[in-house]
């Protein structure tokens, strides 16, 4: 390559390997479990390694290399995964996730068959003149409904503006791949660097809105974890988690050292040792981690209707609480 063609590739390489990095890290950080995070970045890994297949194919020297044999197939998966990601972030609620997969399994499927049944090293011209231009097509359809579902849902919340500047960036850079020539993919690679650049640096200056987009696990599971190798301690995260007994306003460590099949005594014992907090505060944690959540996916209850829902027995103890863990007040963290 010559000297200009060298910092084309640069250009357009740097946002690749720095979004895999990204896309990796999301989809294997268990401070990101959350659905939502994998799910993101696994189109953020998908959407990268078509710009890096583009960006390949503008500057090998070598034909055929094995990336580029595996053909665009797998570009079927962008729109979808986009579609379900943000699908998720509007409305995160078990009944409609069900359908949601639906989409990621038709197109897997689609995927698999294309390339067992019309390989791209053997139907390239095929692939060039015809199915590239529908898997395109395909890719931009997704993203309209994606911007469709968008607009039907849509308020003043900053995971909802996140979401407009997210479909408005993909579709961005799938029309520049989808009517460059082929031999000046090199744009669309660096378009997506440009991009991707910005919107990084900018949710890297704004930490709060960032916490807000990606959302991580709640504090307290992961410190019994990773943390305390206690069988009591780890029945207990398990007994709240999954039959969140913090949610009764009337909870008293009885009942859980009940389920437990100890005394309070012992029980408060383990929780102040091993964890290093009263029974309260523990329980107090688990209600702030579900509000904060309950403040970042619903949209259509009250503070005060949160706050019930959490376990809280009055809004003035739940500010205070709210207040200690964060250090913010809850319509601040929600706006």
């Amino acid at each position: 390559m010559n000297y200009l063609s060298q910092i084309l590739f640069f250009l357009g390489a740097v946002g690749v390997f720095n979004s895999l990095i990204v896309s990796l890290y999301l989809m294997f950080n268990r401070s990101y479990a959350r659905i939502e995070n994998r799910v993101f970045g696994l189109f953020l890994l998908t959407l990268n390694l078509r710009v890096l297949k583009g960006l390949f194919y503008s500057f090998s020297t070598e034909d055929p290399i094995w990336f580029l044999q595996s053909g665009p197939a797998f570009f079927l998966l962008i729109g979808p995964l986009a579609y379900i990601y943000i699908s998720l972030v509007i409305s995160p609620h078990l009944d409609s996730r069900r359908k949601l997969w639906l989409h990621l399994i038709l197109w897997l499927t689609v995927v698999l068959f294309m390339m067992l049944f019309i390989p791209f090293g053997e139907n390239r011209e095929l692939f060039k003149s015809y199915l590239l231009p529908l898997i395109n097509g395909q890719g931009i359809v997704y993203i309209l409904l994606s911007l469709g579902k968008l607009y039907l849902n849509y308020d003043l919340r900053i995971s909802h503006k996140w979401l407009a500047i997210l479909i408005i960036s993909t579709f961005i850079i799938l029309t520049i791949f989808a009517v460059i020539p082929f031999g000046s993919f090199v744009i669309g690679s660096i378009s997506f660097s440009l991009i991707f650049y910005l919107l990084l640096v900018w949710l890297m200056l704004n930490k709060q809105i960032r916490n807000k987009i990606f959302i991580k696990q709640k504090v307290i599971k992961t410190e019994v974890k990773e943390k305390i190798d206690h069988p009591i301690v780890k029945k207990l995260d398990e007994l709240l988690s999954k039959e969140k007994l913090y949610t009764n306003h009337n909870l008293k460590i009885s009942m859980v050292a009940e389920k437990l099949d100890i005394t309070p005594h012992k029980l408060s014992e383990i929780i102040n040792e091993k964890i290093g907090v009263s029974f309260n505060e523990l329980i107090n944690k688990y209600r702030i981690n579900e509000t904060k959540e309950l403040l970042g996916t619903e949209t259509k209850y009250t503070i005060e209707a949160i706050v019930q829902m959490a376990g809280f027995n009055s809004k003035s103890a739940f500010d205070k609480t709210f207040r200690a863990h964060t250090g913010t007040t809850p319509s601040k963290y929600k706006a």
